[in-house]
């Protein structure tokens, strides 16, 4: 992983995520359709450093904090998505190429509300912790 984690969660979800859209941008908004399903992952605020008690050492692990929108044209869509998506998440962290202790879900996959009635939006916020 690089410096940039939100490039590397995009990185490592999208070529396993085939025939989604996923981006920390929305497509545009007049082809926002035709991209469905799309996934969008955002970096949080927060996140920050794990530091043990008495460290003199600093910190152990670096904290980065996601969010992850999935929009899609049927329920069962999302919730299929929303369990690929912690399953890979999950599968991340067993990965030798990637520098990325363990995944928490901090918030879990439920529907968030969204103005268009013909897409569905199911959202969930997790914690990726990676060594110093």
């Amino acid at each position: 992983m690089s410096d940039d984690v939100l490039a590397d969660v995009i990185g490592y979800l999208e070529p396993r995520l085939t025939g989604c859209y996923v981006s920390d941008t929305a497509p545009a908004e007049t082809a926002f359709d035709r991209h469905l399903p799309v996934v969008l992952i955002r970096d949080l605020p927060g996140g920050g450093e794990d530091i043990p008690w008495q460290a003199a050492a600093g910190p152990l692990t670096d904290v980065f904090a996601f969010d992850v929108d999935i929009y899609a044209t049927t329920r069962e869509q999302c919730r299929d998505l929303s369990r690929h998506i912690r399953g890979l998440l999950y599968a991340m962290t067993l990965d030798p190429e990637v520098n990325a202790k363990n995944i928490t879900e901090v918030v879990g996959f439920s529907r968030r509300p969204d103005h268009n009635p013909r897409i569905l939006r199911d959202g969930a916020e997790f914690e990726l912790r990676r060594p110093m």
